[in-house]
């Protein structure tokens, strides 16, 4: 079958639908499939195959709600001789693209909801709608399967709601060989705070992570627990405000902001991390990948009680959740795994089980691989 994935960005331009199309191109390419990949790149025109996969990158030109407009994809996908079209939402012009081409020449629609679009000005209200009623809602009656990652979401969504006969909820996977428990941690650890207990942020410093949060919780743990020290990591259009609130608290001792991290690093610093903490605001928290990065290390984690988290983690058993933008309770809830060390490897234990068992990529792409098969 050939399949054409439609997707904002792809690796090595990361965020977390960047890594779920990256595994999935690559699964199911393994099953004998023939993916090629349309996305935007900030840097040139290129052309390149990765582990089997065809790469199509068109320069962006600008954004639209976060997403990159890329005239390029739509000749591409209108001239694709693809058996199915799978966009990975929100992408306006992708979902543009792929309800053309599939009104043109009948392919089949694959969409995978990974997030909603939540306005965050008082301009974009206006223009949401004009998308959502000229390109969400004809592209999700005009697809074949929905995939959502989880049904926490499904019943949040109020777009979502409408089209609930045709959703198949499939998560989003985790590389469970590269994130593993007892990786080699020492020069990690002592970079660091080898006497300190880690607390760890991963992902885009934007605001519905809900980071200020975090850093607002820091003055109470640091008064239970002297030698904490949190690490954001990740870059974003917050930073700047994020490190002047650092300032104004008098925290530069207790929180680091280390960047954006490689392959081999990134692992290495989540288990070196007493706890994961993952403090979303909003439903633009489609999914919570990092949390599972962590559990397959082993990590405990905390996450807010919103959106597909509360999915992912078993709230006192593989993790425990913190009501979102409460300070105080997200507080309580760190100091409760890193003041007891018993709790925090149980924890730890139950996510890494959870995972293998239900979000290891060879599950994941089996599912969805099964699923082309129903609807071709």
């Amino acid at each position: 079958m050939k399949i054409l994935e439609i997707s904002k960005y792809f690796p090595p331009e990361y965020g977390g639908i960047e890594t779920y199309v990256y595994h999935l191109s690559l699964g199911l390419s393994k099953f004998g499939h023939k993916v090629t990949v349309l996305c935007a790149t900030k840097n040139k025109n290129k052309v390149e195959t990765i582990n089997g996969v065809r790469v199509i990158r068109f320069k962006e030109i600008g954004k639209v709600f976060s997403a990159p407009v890329v005239f390029g994809q739509l000749l591409r996908t209108a001239q694709s001789d693809c058996d199915v079209i799978h966009i990975h939402f929100p992408n306006p012009l992708g979902e543009l693209a792929a309800l053309l081409a599939s009104s043109i020449k009948k392919k089949i629609v694959v969409v995978t909801y990974h997030n909603d679009v939540i306005p965050r000005n008082r301009f974009q209200p206006l223009l949401l709608c004009f998308y959502k009623h000229m390109i969400s809602l004809p592209i999700l009656k005009r697809a074949n399967v929905i995939i959502v990652h989880s049904p926490n979401y499904v019943n949040e969504s109020s777009l979502l709601k409408k089209f609930k006969s045709k959703i198949r909820i499939i998560p989003s996977g985790v590389d469970i060989k590269k994130f593993r428990p007892n990786l080699n941690i020492q020069n990690i650890k002592k970079r660091y705070g080898k006497n300190y207990k880690l607390i760890m942020f991963a992902g885009r410093l934007v605001q519905y992570k809900g980071i200020k949060y975090l850093i607002k919780a820091m003055p109470y743990i640091i008064k239970k627990v002297p030698k904490s020290k949190l690490l954001i990591v990740g870059e974003g259009h917050l930073k700047s405000a994020l490190t002047l609130q650092v300032q104004r608290l008098c925290l530069q001792d207790n929180i680091s902001f280390i960047g954006n991290l490689n392959d081999q690093e990134y692992p290495l610093c989540i288990g070196t991390c007493d706890v994961l903490v993952l403090p979303s605001v909003t439903r633009q928290e489609g999914f919570g990948l990092t949390l599972l990065e962590a559990m397959a290390c082993s990590k405990p984690v905390v996450g807010s009680k919103i959106s597909a988290i509360p999915y992912i983690v078993d709230d006192g058993v593989s993790g425990l959740l913190a009501e979102p933008g409460n300070p105080l309770d997200i507080a309580e809830k760190i100091c409760k795994i890193i003041t007891n060390e018993s709790l925090a490897k149980k924890l730890g234990s139950n996510g890494r089980k959870k995972v293998e068992e239900k979000f290891d990529w060879s599950i994941i792409c089996n599912q969805i691989n099964d699923l082309l098969g129903s609807i071709s």
